[in-house]
């Protein structure tokens, strides 16, 4: 069925608009807002699309998610765009993802946790296929994993972060950039694990990826976290020598601020380990 020419334009303008200069929240917000209203209250709804009417609770949503504006309308309308969705497909796989993950990280913070992993799951299986898209792959992934460490679903933020960075490796070799943010939630994950001994792999492997890519600050804070690790396994040798390292580097870098922080860190860890 043909869209109401006025309806389909507004709101063609304002997607338009989203998709060339990201999210603006409020402006955006009130002109979906006034189309949704128009159409409701007018003949013109008998002429909207299942995909018009999906697509204004979808951005609304989105938009509403934002921290200023308000998650209650978010998930109203991000709950309705997808039961729409399911009734009759009009999202891309990237809006589908985009969707699954908003609805998990809502859910989350709002303390449902069996829809905040309903979701969450749904955004990871629907880039579990060889031919999605690597990027958007890596991103879901990472996202859904990131969910379910806070959660403390540690083996299964594992699992999705091995997935992510296998990907990485396969579709972006020698992109450490790409592969760095990886191996922190590794280390991260395997800490919490206690799987201290690929804790300490993982650590290695980032301050050494952020050597590469002359990161100052994820090698000042690798090395960091590689003297806790070794101090709480008894070796406080080998700890203090990471300490001086991450000092060291922190000096190389020459960011004050960063020095200053390796340098609290070295001082209140040595009255530890007194």
């Amino acid at each position: 069925m043909k869209a109401h020419p006025h309806f389909q334009q507004q709101l063609a303008d304002v997607i338009a608009d989203i998709q060339e200069n990201g999210f603006y929240f409020a402006e955006q917000r009130k002109h979906l807002l006034r189309t949704l209203n128009e159409l409701e209250n007018t003949s013109a709804q008998a002429d909207a699309t299942h995909a018009d009417i999906g697509l204004i609770h979808y951005y609304i949503g989105l938009i509403s998610s934002d921290e200023y504006l308000g998650k209650e309308e978010a998930l109203k309308r991000l709950s309705t765009a997808a039961v729409m969705q399911q009734q009759a497909s009009f999202l891309s796989d990237m809006q589908q993802v985009k969707l699954a993950l908003v609805l998990g990280e809502l859910h989350r913070r709002f303390g449902h946790d069996n829809e905040a992993v309903h979701y969450l799951s749904l955004a990871a299986d629907l880039v579990d296929d060889p031919s999605s898209d690597p990027d958007l792959r890596i991103g879901a992934l990472q996202s859904v994993a990131y969910h379910y460490h806070e959660m403390e679903m540690y083996q299964q933020a594992l699992s999705l972060n091995l997935a992510a960075r296998y990907t990485c490796v396969e579709h972006f070799p020698e992109e450490w950039d790409a592969e760095l943010p990886l191996l922190q939630n590794l280390a991260e994950n395997t800490y919490c694990l206690g799987e201290f001994a690929l804790t300490e792999k993982y650590l290695h492997q980032v301050v050494e990826y952020a050597v590469k890519l002359e990161d100052e600050e994820v090698e000042v804070n690798g090395l960091f976290k590689l003297g806790v690790l070794a101090f709480e396994q008894g070796e406080t040798d080998t700890a203090r020598d990471y300490l001086q390292q991450s000092l060291q580097a922190a000096e190389r870098s020459g960011d004050d601020d960063l020095i200053a922080m390796a340098q609290a860190n070295l001082e209140g860890w040595e009255a530890r380990m007194a």
